[in-house]
C-alpha cells in the first residue's frame, strides 16, 4: 500500500484585480472569507483553506471596489473596514 499525500480543497479559486475591481471567486467548496480594509491595504483570508492575500487601494493595481462570486456551497463573506 502507498501513502497518499495530503490534499487541500481550495475554496477560493481566484482572487484578482481587474479594472480596479478586486474579484474574489469561490469554487464549489464552502468558503469562510473575510476581507479587512485598513488604510490603503485590503487583506483577503479564507480560513477554510488558510488562503491569504493582500491588495492595495493605491498604485498601479489599486482596488476601488470588491466583487464576490460565491460557489455552490454555503459561503460566508465578511467585510470589515471603510
Amino acid at each position: 500500500l502507498e501513502t497518499l499525500e495530503d490534499r487541500q480543497l481550495m475554496s477560493i479559486s481566484s482572487c484578482v484585480v481587474n479594472s480596479r475591481q478586486l474579484v474574489i471567486t469561490s469554487n464549489d467548496n464552502a468558503s469562510n472569507i473575510r476581507v479587512v480594509q485598513s488604510g490603503t491595504k485590503i487583506t483577503v483570508t479564507d480560513s477554510t483553506n488558510k488562503y491569504s492575500g493582500t491588495f492595495s487601494t493605491t498604485g498601479t493595481n489599486a482596488v476601488a471596489s470588491i466583487k464576490f462570486n460565491g460557489g455552490a456551497k454555503a459561503d460566508t463573506f465578511v467585510y470589515e473596514g471603510g
